[in-house]
């Protein structure tokens, strides 16, 4: 019988190199040992949470919180693993069982957004728009500038997205500004739509999530937001923007989680910008109103 280290590292190997996942019996009996795999090096740590989140899937797991497991001292590899190597992996064609997209975004989403909570402000953005300083012979792409815009739009940018449209509904829910729900929430089928999608083998309209900005509102965490709220995915603000707004609304939110709104006169005199955010929040529409 394989001891715990030994199963582990096989469903990370089998994972890694033929994209096959763990059972739910794998989930069952690693949850229960949890502890057990925070001790682990943080390669071996890093490595299972991606896994199994990844093998939990979308929307957001209720049972299993998959990225609690991880601390301080695996920021590095988790950055690495999150930001790099899943999205590449992902992206390969070779897998016997190539990898899901929008599952990996979400796991390496959920990652980056623990390790946001990890450290000071101050210690990380720079280090989540450029972590090929981490990699052993990375300099190629990190002190190079062309390079590392094309590694940002490529890999970073839809895991900054997914981690954004993670957060928004529940930010949103008590902010003046903004209006949202989470694009990454099941929706019911309403009886027209399922008997299209029995007849057809599709619903016949296209899904979305309506996301409303009152451009006079304030923020609720008190961000500048002049250039619009940094959890809209629409508002295309550069990386390291996005990444200091995330953090700064996680640093407030763990002190004040709901029922923060700024109390002031509700207008919008100054208009509102619509976004439709579609395909897990990675696909968007958007409008300005006078």
């Amino acid at each position: 019988m394989l001891s715990e280290e030994e199963r582990l590292r096989l469903l990370i190997s089998r994972f890694d190199e033929l994209g096959e996942e763990p059972t739910q019996a794998d989930l069952d009996f690693f949850w229960e040992r949890r502890e057990w795999v925070m001790r682990q090096e943080a390669q071996v740590a890093v490595a299972a949470v991606l896994m199994f989140l990844y093998a939990e899937g979308v929307p957001i797991p209720r049972r299993r919180l998959w990225w609690q497991l991880l601390q301080k001292g695996d920021f590095p590899v988790a950055l690495v693993e999150c930001l790099v190597n899943l999205p590449a992996k992902a992206s390969r064609g070779d897998l016997p069982r190539p990898l899901d997209t929008i599952r990996g975004t979400a796991a390496a989403a959920r990652v980056l957004i623990a390790c946001l909570n990890l450290l000071p402000q101050e210690e990380v953005a720079g280090l989540v728009v450029n972590p090929w300083r981490f990699i052993v012979e990375g300099e190629g792409i990190a002190e190079d500038e062309a390079r590392l815009k094309l590694w940002q739009d490529g890999a970073l940018r839809p895991v900054l997205a997914f981690a954004q449209s993670d957060l928004l509904d529940a930010c949103a829910s008590d902010c003046v500004r903004v209006t949202a729900d989470s694009p990454h929430e099941p929706e019911s089928i309403n009886c027209s739509n399922f008997w299209a999608m029995v007849a057809s083998g599709s619903t016949g309209v296209e899904s979305g999530v309506l996301v409303i900005e009152n451009l006079a509102g304030r923020c609720t965490v008190g961000l500048d937001v002049t250039s619009g709220c940094p959890l809209i995915v629409s508002n295309d603000l550069p990386v390291a923007d996005v990444v200091r707004g995330i953090q700064r609304i996680l640093e407030f939110r763990r002190k004040n989680p709901d029922d923060c709104s700024v109390r002031h006169d509700f207008s919008m005199d100054g208009g509102a910008r619509l976004t439709v955010l579609s395909d897990w929040g990675m696909s968007w529409r958007t409008s300005r109103t006078a």
